[in-house]
């Protein structure tokens, strides 16, 4: 099991966005979470990456515990699992002063998780395989906005996490992207689970092992 959700809620000033929300995701599949805007899918997401904290539930991942009614305070544990789940943003959030190769070596040289040399050899590999390799030395402004997700993709699976998450990927995509994206998404499960969050239910059914509508899981959807 890659994700535990259990009874998660999150209220934002009185107003609820999560209610009892639970979700269980294993390893390789890839998981479509799908609503219209406003429903508590990015909520969701930026609670099981840590960027929000939940007011109650519980998160495990991959068996380590993130929160059970308060966030751990184990700062060793909370940096392994930031290092176990991955996120796409929906702006991809690239650095704009840094080269595409920078953008992919800075966390974890300064996290210190690899030296220089094997830091760029792994991300040329990474860049190799998602057709990318001849754009190491450019910057972000030079890019397709599928160039820039795939160079977001890169650079999150730096870390190798074992869960990948993806904010409406294919928001700022024509349909020439969106087709690449669909082989990247099938090679990444065979590594780690997915989670997506869409509105785009043609995508969604697509590309999901499994789907699900967050009115489902959500007691305020």
């Amino acid at each position: 099991m890659s994700i535990l959700i259990e009874n998660c809620c999150k209220t934002f000033r009185s107003v609820p966005v999560l209610k009892n929300v639970s979700l269980q995701i294993d390893d390789h599949e890839i998981v479509v979470l799908m609503g219209p805007s406003g429903c508590g899918k990015t909520t969701l997401i930026r609670c099981l990456c840590d960027l929000e904290t939940p007011d109650s539930g519980r998160i495990m991942i991959h068996g380590k515990t993130l929160f059970d009614q308060q966030k751990t305070q184990d700062k060793a544990l909370l940096k392994q699992i930031h290092q176990e789940v991955g996120l796409v943003f929906q702006n991809y959030q690239l650095f704009p002063h840094r080269t595409v190769l920078q953008n992919l070596c800075d966390a974890v040289l300064y996290q210190r998780l690899l030296s220089r040399d094997e830091a760029h050899k792994k991300a040329l590999a990474l860049l190799s395989q998602l057709q990318l390799l001849e754009k190491a030395d450019v910057y972000p402004s030079e890019l397709s906005g599928g160039q820039k997700q795939r160079v977001a993709i890169a650079r999150a699976c730096m870390l190798k996490p074992r869960i990948l998450c993806f904010d409406e990927p294919t928001s700022a995509l024509d349909q020439a992207s969106i087709q690449q994206l669909f082989p990247i998404l099938q090679r990444l499960r065979e590594s780690m689970a997915v989670l997506i969050i869409t509105h785009d239910q043609e995508f969604g059914k697509q590309i999901a092992t499994r789907t699900i509508l967050m009115k489902e899981i959500n007691a305020v959807s």
